[in-house]
């Protein structure tokens, strides 16, 4: 499970991964140039699943990384539906000027890269094509120009599928209780035999 904070070496160490709601993340890399003690969290809330770095005191010029996520064992009929990007920061050492963006090149993405610009806020919303069930493969790049960044956040929202019904309907149900019902007959007949 996705819990806590993670360090760059925790999150890049061979074979890391860990599960968010339905989705898996893995196969970190980059990240080279952050402070020691940013942290990275992932975070659910309804269908949005969001991976975010904190504390990153960044005063280089830019840094890239790469992660995956795929749906693991979702319910039917959800998919990807979008993703977006952002980051912040302060004017430590002059005025905050940053581009950030995040891309992949999974199948069907209708527009891309997703892409914010000195904390516009929000980036482009980037819309997957229907179905798109993964794994995809994320690249982010953060190019600082001045200032310093110190979080940024990828969200990615999930969409599932109106007309497709995971919740059972009554007829297991009924199956059920005539099974139920047949058993007790048949102990009743076992126990007039003997």
């Amino acid at each position: 499970m996705c819990s806590g904070f993670y360090s760059v070496a925790s999150l890049t160490a061979a074979g890391f991964s860990c599960f968010l709601a339905d989705k898996q993340y893995f196969s970190f890399s980059g990240f080279s140039g952050l402070a020691s003690t940013a942290g990275f969290v992932f975070t659910q809330s309804g269908t949005e699943s969001t991976f975010s770095g904190a504390g990153l005191n960044f005063i280089g010029s830019s840094f890239s990384y790469n992660y995956s996520v795929a749906l693991y064992n979702p319910l039917p009929g959800q998919a990807f539906e979008s993703y977006n990007t952002d980051a912040s920061g302060s004017s430590t050492g002059g005025a905050l000027t940053y581009s950030k963006s995040l891309s992949t090149i999974a199948p069907g993405p209708v527009t891309g890269p997703s892409t914010s610009v000195n904390g516009s806020g929000g980036g482009n919303l980037v819309i997957f094509a229907a179905g798109e069930t993964g794994p995809v493969v994320f690249s982010g790049t953060l190019t600082r120009i001045g200032g310093k960044i110190d979080y940024f956040a990828d969200s990615l929202k999930q969409y599932k599928d109106p007309t497709i019904n995971e919740v059972p309907g009554p007829l297991p149900l009924l199956g059920a209780g005539a099974a139920f019902c047949f058993s007790r007959r048949l102990r009743s007949r076992i126990k007039r035999a003997a």
